[in-house]
């Protein structure tokens, strides 16, 4: 039962899938492309209206954090911010690398926390020993009214980034991780294990917002280290699986624990060479997954309802490592790269000084 309760414990820890938006951007509804919100960004700034084109080079960053012209428009924002006009949407600290504050980033941090609070009543009962189910009631009620308030006001000048949002609840599951695992390496009882735990889980959430302050990791970064510390604690699980468990108990978590952590920090590093977006990151998960299931479900049609350990552990490794290598493959061209409107494209740029007012119109598709 043990084993179960870590599996579904690991299994938080990929994060929500992000909803994706798409623009309307005078009248259409179709997606917008990067290269059309950078263009338009000059044509306003041409124009007279520098709010605008600050408005449509933070929108690159926000939806298009990978693509190239991201970097030019990072670049642009920076001279606005430091040495250009003053405009509304140019306040130091309102974006952070590639992010803004979002209402979707605050409302995964409130779900997560509330959720968490009502982990810690439950834990808190455990120690302090409920013994009626009106205290059982008034400390989870209690837990979850601590989580939602801490995270409806958490940084509540400035707004949620999604890196911060997903850095103090991956911080919350990871400290979650390490009190279970480290309570079953010492052998202790039910109300130890639930009071590690407290400490722990709430000791993960303030890491996670001081390494946001710190290094401001984006939601794509600590979804790349969080996935990568959790396929490397479950491909230990199944290295122990396939010799059928042979290590001792303590050395069994011990190894998951180590295994982890180890995937943790090399997925952080990871992050500083290789950036990668959140939706990216959660295809390789899902694919991660189904290889998974594969991989252990292949076996089990082959030998019935008696098959061996090893043989269904070891499809469990191989269908893994498949079914991570193939989706890191598969994206790593153009998954973060937004396709192009198909049809007929208009541009509009600015004559030059010194050729006369007006503009040049440009149309362009292919035929």
């Amino acid at each position: 039962m043990r084993w179960v309760f870590a599996l579904l414990l690991a299994m938080m820890l990929v994060p929500g899938l992000s909803a994706a938006q798409d623009l309307v951007v005078e009248g259409r509804t179709e997606r917008t492309t990067a290269e059309e919100l950078y263009d338009r960004a000059f044509v306003k700034l041409a124009s007279g209206d520098p709010d605008g084109a600050v408005r449509d080079l933070e929108m690159i960053l926000l939806v298009y954090p990978a693509d190239p012209i991201a970097l030019k428009a990072n670049a642009v924002l920076d001279i606005f911010y430091e040495e250009g006009p003053e405009v509304e949407q140019a306040k130091p600290g309102r974006r952070r690398g590639n992010e803004f504050p979002s209402g979707l980033a605050r409302g995964e941090l409130v779900v997560t926390q509330t959720l968490h609070g009502i982990a810690l009543g439950i834990e808190m009962c455990i120690v302090i020993e409920c013994d009626s189910g009106r205290s059982t009631i008034s400390t989870l009620l209690v837990g979850a009214g601590a989580g939602l308030t801490f995270s409806l006001l958490v940084n509540r000048e400035e707004g949620v980034y999604p890196g911060m949002a997903s850095a103090m609840n991956s911080g919350t599951y990871w400290g979650a991780w390490q009190g279970l695992a480290g309570s079953m390496l010492l052998d202790l009882d039910e109300k130890e294990t639930a009071g590690i735990m407290m400490g722990t889980q709430l000791l993960g959430l303030g890491t996670g917002y001081l390494i946001y302050n710190n290094l401001q990791p984006s939601s794509g970064d600590v979804s790349m280290a969080t996935s990568t510390g959790l396929w490397a604690g479950l491909l230990t699980f199944f290295v122990h699986g396939a010799t059928e468990f042979a290590a001792s108990e303590k050395a069994i978590w011990a190894s998951l624990l180590l295994a982890s952590d180890a995937g943790l920090i090399l997925g952080s590093v990871l992050t500083r060479h290789y950036p990668m977006s959140r939706g990216r990151s959660l295809i390789i998960d899902a694919s991660g997954i189904a290889g998974s299931l594969v991989g252990l479900g292949v076996p089990v049609l082959i030998q019935g309802d008696s098959p061996s350990a090893p043989f269904v552990f070891t499809g469990g490794i191989v269908g893994m490592v498949s079914g991570l290598a193939l989706a890191t493959w598969a994206t790593h061209e153009n998954w973060d790269t937004p396709e192009e409107l198909a049809g007929v494209r208009f541009g509009v740029q600015p004559l030059n000084e010194g050729l006369g007012d007006g503009a040049l119109l440009t149309m362009g598709g292919a035929f």
